[in-house]
């Protein structure tokens, strides 16, 4: 499960078998049965585990540490009875203290990373992280601050709940602060002299002008919000009230993204692509006869196909066009054909190059965005 980037494994009992379904990214595979007695034996180990006795009709939940791979992780267990057996979740968690991925391995072309670097390493002002949930933004900024990561700066997240221990940040939970608001805490952090902040959720008018006070007083400002489009972001955040003179002025940049799964290196398979398909790997591939890929399952994938994630980008930086999009309360719309109209390679471009590359079908690439 680990191998295969599974974050939950989802156990049932009941009539006469135990079911399995394990989950990647937003999306539950199909289910795998066992013998009952099989599957009884075995949450009767999980539960000994985390030092918990039989469920006995409750609600129960607690964790255990294991070494898989060589790395060790910390295992969640929560179960609920059902009126035919119990239903059970392990959620594989990070170790307490977890090195962040290195920009270099999230999937960025060495052009779109060579871009990425030169955005974060401004020294202030607010980058905007908009995508949907389990999109991999929170796994972005983590690299992105590892590689700010230096002894003389300071690097604050303000997140709820904490994904991963980082070493040297300063890691913030309000909801693990008594008597601490999360809005004020923001507000607060201003006056804290920081270099580097990540903000886990900029949806709300007092979090984006906390952002924006933070970027004043000379914080490069990560911020995270659950949103389906990048540009239609900022379009969201003029129609709340944001002073858009004000956030045109520290604006460094939007990255929107996607996380999918990887194609199993193992079992892949070419495919001739066709009609405008072919038409537009062409373009984008500069390649006479580009292909695109499938992987049908292997042992060593699990016959799932799949092994690993990776993510799809777009990055639209700062520049004078988006400077006088933004100013002007332009709409998502004209934001995006005004600035596809400069060549910004978007979201579509960046996943067919990764399908054409072998890295994603083309199939789920493109249904993720």
């Amino acid at each position: 499960a680990a191998t295969l980037g599974v974050s939950h494994i989802h156990l049932q009992s009941g009539d006469g078998a135990m079911r399995l379904r394990f989950r990647e990214g937003d999306t539950l595979s199909k289910t795998y049965e066992a013998p009952a007695k099989a599957g009884d034996l075995l949450l009767k180990k999980l539960r000994a585990l985390c030092g918990l006795e039989s469920g006995n009709g409750q609600i129960i939940q607690g964790f255990f540490d294991a070494r898989l791979g060589g790395t060790h992780y910390r295992l969640g267990f929560n179960s609920i009875p059902l009126p035919s057996g119990e239903s059970a979740v392990l959620t594989l968690e990070y170790p307490p203290l977890h090195a962040a991925p290195t920009l270099d391995v999230l999937g960025m072309y060495p052009e779109v990373l060579a871009t990425y670097r030169e955005m974060i390493n401004r020294k202030s002002g607010l980058i905007l992280f908009p995508a949907p949930p389990g999109g991999g933004k929170t796994t972005t900024i983590y690299a992105t601050l590892e590689e700010l990561r230096l002894p003389g700066k300071r690097s604050v997240t303000v997140e709820s709940p904490i994904k991963r221990r980082l070493e040297g940040i300063e890691q913030l939970d309000p909801d693990q602060l008594p008597g601490i608001d999360a809005q004020w805490l923001l507000e607060a952090l201003s006056g804290q002299d920081i270099d580097h902040l990540m903000i886990h959720d900029l949806s709300t008018p007092r979090a984006l002008q906390a952002a924006l006070r933070a970027t004043r007083a000379g914080a490069l400002v990560l911020g995270r919000a659950d949103h389906h489009d990048a540009l239609g972001f900022i379009a969201k955040i003029i129609s709340m009230g944001v002073d858009p003179t004000l956030l045109a002025s520290e604006l460094r940049g939007v990255v929107g993204q996607r996380l999918v799964n990887m194609l199993c290196s193992h079992c892949l398979e070419s495919e001739e692509p066709s009609g405008h398909m072919l038409e537009e790997l062409k373009r984008l591939t500069d390649r006479r006869s580009p292909k695109l890929y499938r992987a049908n399952g292997c042992r060593r994938c699990g016959q799932t196909g799949k092994m690993g994630k990776v993510g799809i980008y777009e990055l639209f930086p700062a520049s004078e066009l988006l400077t006088k999009l933004v100013m002007g309360h332009a709409s998502e719309q004209r934001m995006k054909e005004a600035l596809c109209a400069t060549g910004v390679r978007i979201l579509t471009d960046d996943a067919l190059l990764k399908a054409a590359d072998g890295l994603v079908s083309k199939e789920e690439a493109l249904a993720a965005i």
